[in-house]
């Protein structure tokens, strides 16, 4: 039964709870309280998600590889490192993209070793490939979680970064004779090597080529311009800088027929300069690729024709 509420008692401004005891009262202030921090931390959930969703994501994507596995560097003829008679635990190689470098020779005291990165070369990017003396065929590109367990003595390295080839082999301490410092190897000569476009007729072609020079139309018939060929890019990343000139200077002029799919198919020499000088510049030409050149007709799709070009090699 409820309580008679007396005239008598001081009136204080508060309506009486009638119908609530003091402890129910005191739940449901709780209660409220868990739900409006429940609310808050919805509202800071959705907005955390809202920001990530438009934070831009990093590209994580690695960069296409530059792997040629056949071509060696022009300079990779005289640049042998000869690690055979050294007693190290680890040697450095510095691999280049696109080539293969000089042959690299082992330390004959290894029986066994691996191959890793160096410290601080960039482990996202590295990769190398390897061609062992005396095999046809190179073989990788391998990452860095590679293990190819590969054996060999002598071999070529491309890739990108620094690699470093270790062994856990106790190498033998270097007698006196052997630790002797030996004289640094007197540096090849390094020469300048420029190219520059120059008269396709002192060369002789076959009679479906025409003779065209990069970047002048040629007369093909009474009634259309021949499209010679454009230049692409150069594989080997010839920088003009050379050691196996051995002091020659002058000019060599080279015949080049460039074929329907923009190759170099038959390099010639007017004026031969030497079996070594004529295997590294076609070297470089090799390296050379080029959009075919052809003839454009007015209704039908263009013909590809092989084009004779000639290029002046200069040393100096």
């Amino acid at each position: 039964m409820l309580a008679p509420f007396r005239l008598s008692e001081r009136y204080t401004g508060k309506v009486p709870n009638l119908f609530m005891a003091p402890e129910t009262e005191r739940s449901l202030k709780v209660v409220a309280v868990c739900l409006m921090g429940l609310g808050v931390l919805v509202f800071l959930g959705s907005l955390l998600r809202s920001l990530m969703v438009r934070s831009p994501t990093p590209d994580t994507r690695r960069p296409e590889l530059t792997y040629n596995p056949r071509a060696i560097c022009p300079n990779a003829f005289n640049e042998d490192l000869d690690f055979s008679k050294k007693y190290a635990r680890y040697v450095d190689i510095p691999l280049h993209e696109g080539c293969f470098g000089g042959f690299v020779h082992i330390p004959g005291s290894w029986r066994n070793w691996e191959e890793q990165p160096t410290p601080g070369t960039d482990q996202d990017g590295f990769w190398f490939a390897i061609w062992i003396a005396n095999e046809a065929n190179s073989r990788g590109p391998f990452g860095i979680s590679s293990n190819p367990n590969l054996t060999y003595n002598v071999a070529r390295f491309q890739g990108h970064g620094t690699l470093r080839l270790y062994t856990n082999v106790d190498a033998p301490v270097p007698t006196n004779s052997e630790s002797v410092a030996t004289p640094e190897p007197q540096l090849p000569e390094i020469s300048q090597l420029s190219i520059h476009h120059t008269d396709p007729h002192i060369c002789e072609k076959p009679a479906d080529a025409y003779y065209t020079e990069t970047g002048d139309r040629f007369q093909a018939g009474s009634h259309s311009d021949g499209v010679p060929p454009e230049f692409l890019f150069d594989s080997n990343h010839f920088d003009g800088k050379i050691t196996w000139a051995n002091g020659f200077k002058g000019k060599v002029p080279v015949c080049i027929l460039i074929d329907v799919k923009g190759n170099p198919l038959k390099v010639d020499f007017p004026q031969p300069p030497g079996p070594e000088l004529q295997d590294h510049i076609k070297g470089i030409i090799m390296g050379w690729h080029f959009k075919g050149g052809f003839i454009p007709n007015f209704w039908d799709p263009p013909t590809p024709v092989p084009c004779q070009m000639a290029e002046m090699f200069t040393f100096e």
